[in-house]
């Protein structure tokens, strides 16, 4: 975590995971993946905040086959009922 006393933070916490597919017209997939990832947060305001996030999955077996996304959102509470969030 980085900047914990400004209410920003920043996480990257690695792990393995299984991933298993069935496929219609090539053959399934059943091997272990990483799952390699950064999460940050950042606050805005008092009732507000955004946050950032980027994901690889690497394939251990075969090096062209990872994958990868990333988010984006901003979320803000309007009442203590009601919030908004974009992403």
């Amino acid at each position: 975590m980085l900047g914990n006393h400004t209410g920003r933070t920043l996480d990257g916490p690695p792990s393995i995971a299984w991933l298993n597919e069935s496929r219609t017209a090539l053959a399934g997939i059943d091997e272990p993946i990483g799952v390699l990832q950064l999460l940050s947060r950042i606050p805005f305001g008092t009732a507000g905040d955004t946050t950032q996030r980027v994901t690889f999955y690497p394939d251990f077996k075969t090096s062209a086959a990872y994958r990868s996304e990333a988010e984006i959102t901003a979320q803000a509470a309007m009442s203590t009922h009601l919030a908004l969030k974009i992403g």
